[in-house]
C-alpha cells in the first residue's frame, strides 16, 4: 500500500537527489523534469513509498514507478538505499531496452554489470541488517547517536534542559521516522528516564 505523510515526504526529498545522481553520473542518462532521455524518447520516472510486506523495493513498468519500503526510512544506511535504487533502476533500464522479460535474468545482470554495480545490486533479495554492516554512514549514525543523547538528557535536573531535549528528540523522531529506533532506546533506559520519554 502506497503511503503519504510528512515523514515519507521528507524521505522522498532525500531519495530524489540520489536517484538523479545515479541516473546522470553512473548511468549517463539525461534527466529533466522527472523524465529520463533514453534512445531519443523521454520516459517518466516516479518515486513512491509503500508500507508492508517483505519487499524492500519494486519497479512498476505500467506507471514507470520505483517504490521503496517505508522500513528503509529508519532501518537502512544511505549506501544500502542507493543499492536498492540501483537495483530498481536496472529493472527500469531493462524494461526500456528489452521490454518484459525474465525479471532477474541475464539481461538484468548484464545491465548491472554495464554500470559496474556490485553483486549486492544484482541480488534479488537482501537483508537490511546484513547490508548495513557493509557500509559506514556517518549521517545515519550521527542522527541515531544524537537521539540517544537527547533521550538520556531527559533525566537532567535542569527542567529547561530536559524539556528542550524532549522537544528536540520528538523533532528528530518525526523528521527521520525513528519511532522504532526510539522505542529500542526507550526500553534500554533507566525507569526514571523512561517516564519522561517522548512519543506521539
Amino acid at each position: 500500500m502506497r503511503i503519504y505523510s510528512k515523514a515519507t515526504e521528507s524521505f522522498l526529498k532525500k531519495l530524489r537527489p540520489m536517484l538523479v545522481q545515479i541516473l546522470e553520473q553512473e548511468m549517463k542518462l539525461n534527466f529533466k523534469s522527472k523524465r529520463v532521455l533514453f534512445k531519443n524518447y523521454y520516459y517518466p520516472i516516479n518515486l513512491v513509498v509503500f508500507e508492508g510486506g517483505n519487499k524492500l523495493g519494486y519497479f512498476d513498468y505500467r506507471t514507470f514507478t520505483i517504490a521503496l519500503n517505508k522500513r528503509l526510512m529508519f532501518e537502512a544506511k544511505t549506501d544500502v538505499i542507493k543499492d536498492i535504487l540501483r537495483h530498481e533502476l536496472a529493472h527500469f533500464y531493462c524494461y526500456l531496452d528489452y521490454g518484459l522479460k525474465e525479471i532477474h535474468g541475464e539481461d538484468f545482470k548484464n545491465v548491472c554489470r554495464l554500470f559496474k554495480w556490485n553483486e549486492t545490486v544484482i541480488k534479488a533479495s537482501s537483508s537490511v541488517e546484513i547490508e548495513n554492516q557493509k557500509y559506514t554512514d556517518s549521517e545515519f549514525d550521527k542522527i541515531q547517536e544524537r537521539l540517544k543523547k537527547l533521550l538520556s538528557l531527559q533525566s537532567s535536573s535542569n527542567i529547561h534542559e530536559a524539556e528542550l531535549a524532549t522537544m528536540k528528540a520528538n523533532e528528530l523522531i518525526i523528521e527521520y521516522n525513528l519511532s522504532a529506533f526510539a522505542q529500542q532506546i526507550f526500553m534500554s533506559l533507566p525507569f526514571s528516564i523512561c517516564l519522561k520519554a517522548p512519543f506521539n
